[in-house]
């Protein structure tokens, strides 16, 4: 099963962290010390707050009851941090800095259904913090101003072209004689002089006030930028860390560590077949390494001398996929071999002779009779199959396969029928006895590495270890 369809495991990642802790470790404190450089080296910070009111402007000046104008207070914020402002601004302070520099130093808020501005400065000095907030509200009290003042101008020019029109016209109709249009002409006369002179007493310089100057000098404050720099820092070096511990773990293992696993079986082979290595091997380098791996496991055995070979694993599941290729490679070469199952499996073996007792089997006159290509002829006579699997109907145990004597009279009886080796394939000895058990009797041990968890290789390996099992091979399988 892959990664991908087996998920994310969270314990991979706590067995991850417990494996590399060294280096996590130093990841974390090297973030430490440069964060906290990053940060002590960073320059200071002070920030300053001026307020404004904003104030709308009376429709009818003389008319306290008439409608006055409504205020975006949104819009009102927007103002503040515009061109014109950051130009007065720059101006006053002759600050040699663009537009859009300046602007990142302010911030503006207010409260809900509030109409006081608060404009805050963040510079590098005290000094330029409070200047700046200052600056900034007389400079967009005094664009609001300006703006108000444009709007009456523009207001007032064109009643006053309303006015000179009218009033031409007025003067043509008296020189007529239409006393009707005389009359109407004055009165629209009139009203266009009470606008103007209602448009003419608006206040345009009372549009909104500096409520709150910064008069004293601001402290340091904590910069953000800063923390959020020295956290950055933290965090980089930590998945740094995690990336180089990865990558390590995945260097030195794949299925557990090769270092950590010779460490622990310093007589073992390292071997890794092929698609361990490689995803995209091809079969025939496959099956090159498969009969390398079979001809080192059978090398001791011969006709009359079947060689006792345990395969086991690291997981749950004897290594059955890699004993029939095995199985195959022997096959191919002529070479006969028992395979016994010692251990439950979930996978399916047709060809497997299912066996009540091991014992009983010995007790027969031939071990294999069952097996022989024609069970009436003569065995003397008769072949047995290249290559035969035999398994337990029930438990190991209650099958008699964990007593030595069973063991050591099944090959002897495998090397009378003409088989030159005979492989008990168990699960990882943390799962099972019969690892531990068997291992003790054979001439050869591999411990098949069956999926990518070091954990569990590390402690199949410990445990034949301390059963004092002497391990020929380590194949990632």
């Amino acid at each position: 099963m892959s990664e991908l369809e087996a998920g994310f495991r969270i314990r991979d990642v706590i067995d991850l962290v417990k494996r590399r802790f060294t280096i996590l470790a130093a990841a974390t404190v090297l973030g430490l010390i440069l964060g906290v450089l990053a940060f002590a080296t960073s320059p200071s910070s002070y920030s300053a707050t001026s307020r404004v009111q904003v104030k709308p402007i009376a429709a009818d000046p003389l008319n306290p009851t008439s409608d006055a104008e409504v205020i975006d207070i949104a819009t009102e914020q927007d103002l503040v941090k515009s061109d014109d402002v950051a130009d007065q601004v720059r101006k006053k302070l002759d600050l040699e800095i663009d537009n859009r520099t300046l602007l990142r130093k302010v911030t503006v808020t207010s409260k809900e259904e509030s109409l006081v501005l608060e404009i805050t400065y963040v510079a590098a000095s005290a000094t330029e913090a409070q200047d700046g907030a200052n600056a900034f509200a007389d400079a967009y009290v005094a664009q609001r101003q300006a703006d108000a003042k444009q709007a009456m101008d523009d207001r007032l020019k064109a009643v006053q072209g309303q006015i000179d029109f009218t009033r031409k016209a007025l003067e043509d109709a008296r020189q007529s004689g239409d006393q009707a249009t005389i009359g109407e002409l004055q009165a629209q006369l009139n009203t266009l002089n009470a606008n103007y002179a209602t448009i003419a007493a608006v206040n345009t310089s009372d549009v909104g006030r500096v409520v709150r100057r910064v008069t004293t000098t601001p402290e340091a404050v904590t910069s953000k930028m800063a923390l959020g720099k020295a956290v950055g820092i933290l965090g980089l070096c930590g998945l740094a860390g995690l990336g180089i511990a990865y990558v390590v773990d995945r260097s030195d293992s794949r299925g557990g560590g090769r270092r950590r696993i010779a460490q622990i079986l310093p007589g073992a082979n390292v071997r890794l077949m092929p698609r361990v290595s490689n995803p995209r091997a091809t079969q025939a380098e496959v099956d090159a390494a498969v009969d390398r791996l079979a001809i080192e496991l059978t090398a001791q055995g011969r006709r009359g001398k079947a060689a006792g070979v345990l395969l086991t694993s690291n997981t749950a599941e004897p290594p059955i996929h890699l004993a029939q290729e095995l199985s195959s490679s022997l096959a191919f070469a002529g070479i006969p071999a028992v395979f016994v199952v010692a251990g439950s499996t979930r996978t399916d073996l047709p060809q497997a002779r299912v066996v009540t007792s091991f014992t009983d089997l010995l007790d027969t006159q031939y071990l294999l009779q069952a097996e022989l290509a024609d069970p009436d002829a003569d065995p003397a006579t008769s072949v047995a199959p290249t290559i035969t699997w035999l398994r337990p109907r029930g438990s190991v145990e209650s099958s008699g396969l964990l007593q030595r004597a069973v063991v050591e009279a099944l090959i002897t009886r495998a090397s009378r029928d003409g088989f030159h080796a005979v492989f008990l394939l168990t699960p990882s000895p943390t799962h099972q006895a019969a690892a531990a058990a068997l291992g003790r009797w054979v001439d050869k041990t591999a411990l098949v590495i069956l999926d990518d968890e070091s954990a569990t290789a590390e402690q199949a390996a410990e445990a034949l270890a301390e059963a004092d099992i002497r391990v020929t091979e380590a194949v990632w399988a």
